[in-house]
């Protein structure tokens, strides 16, 4: 599942000195993925459909941009 390959990402770079403490692995996820992650852990996260729309598309920038750096 990509959920679990970002999340041995996110364990490898932070073994290796990455301040990855802001990032989760569904942060990752692109929107509809997301929505669908919701859907299957709905007490994960407590947003709407409209604020995840509005969202989470800038959470998911900021969370690639972090890794990146």
């Amino acid at each position: 599942m990509l959920l679990t390959q970002y999340e041995e990402l996110i364990n490898y770079l932070k073994v290796n000195g990455a301040h990855l403490n802001t990032v989760r692995p569904e942060y990752l996820l692109h929107t509809t993925d997301y929505t669908k992650f919701l859907k299957m852990f709905p007490k994960e996260e407590n947003m709407k459909p409209k604020v995840v729309e509005r969202v989470y598309p800038f959470i998911a920038m900021e969370s690639w941009l972090t890794v990146f750096y």
